[in-house]
């Protein structure tokens, strides 16, 4: 199974991995617990909009953007293992400028 589309104003989101990580006291902490519920993925799969009071809306949310999100308003979905969230376009607060790998110099 693959998801193939996303209709209105949905989008489908597949969140940045990070790990865990350990407090000053060695206790371990979850990624909620680091901060909150807010989240950066890559958009996966956007619709192209939807009529809204008589008139058509583009979606400005576009598949490839990297964006941030509310996680409390995403529901989560697996297809093949994958984790993927889905959301509506409104609740995806900003798009996020990720600079590129730096190369690491060989020796």
């Amino acid at each position: 199974m693959k998801l193939d589309k996303m209709y209105g104003m949905n989008v489908a989101v597949v969140e940045d991995e990070e790990g865990e990580t350990r407090s000053a006291g060695g206790i371990i902490q979850p990624i909620t617990v680091q901060r909150g519920t807010l989240r950066t993925g890559t958009v996966f799969k956007a619709g192209k909009g939807a009529e809204i009071n008589g008139k058509w809306v583009d979606n400005e949310v576009v598949e490839g953007e990297h964006v941030i999100f509310d996680l409390k308003y995403a529901s989560e979905f697996r297809i093949g293992g994958q984790k993927i969230l889905l959301m509506h376009a409104k609740d995806v607060l900003g798009k996020v400028e990720v600079p590129p790998p730096v190369e690491e110099e060989q020796t």
